[in-house]
């Protein structure tokens, strides 16, 4: 009887050891993702404790970064098309001084295109 009943608290005691890691283990996982740039992962934590407060912070940092990588991308494109519009006003300006430079940035570049070959 005695060793049915430290079978028993040991199932017990290993049923509720899972019950309380098991919350800890899905942060520990998200955690991990985020770290590695994964930021569309989350954890499925129901229960309202610490845990689940845990959660809902780090989901929020997940989707703050989202949102700030999404942010950085758009500025990058931005700042490219910026740098396209600006050599291409100087090209343009470039063609527009007189007879003497007409074709000049086109003959420029077709030169330096010939030299990066």
């Amino acid at each position: 009887m005695g060793l049915l009943m430290v079978a028993l608290a040991i199932v017990v005691g290993f049923l509720a050891a899972k019950t309380i890691t098991y919350p800890i283990d899905l942060l520990t996982q998200t955690a991990r993702s985020i770290a590695q740039r994964d930021f569309t992962q989350r954890a499925e934590i129901r229960s309202r404790t610490e845990n689940w407060r845990t959660r809902r912070h780090l989901h929020q940092m997940a989707e703050d970064i989202q949102r700030y990588i999404g942010n950085l991308k758009s500025a990058s494109e931005q700042n490219r098309q910026l740098f396209i519009d600006s050599i291409e006003m100087i090209a343009a300006a470039g063609r527009c001084q007189g007879p003497y430079t007409k074709g000049h940035s086109g003959r420029g570049f077709a030169i330096s295109v010939i030299l990066a070959r």
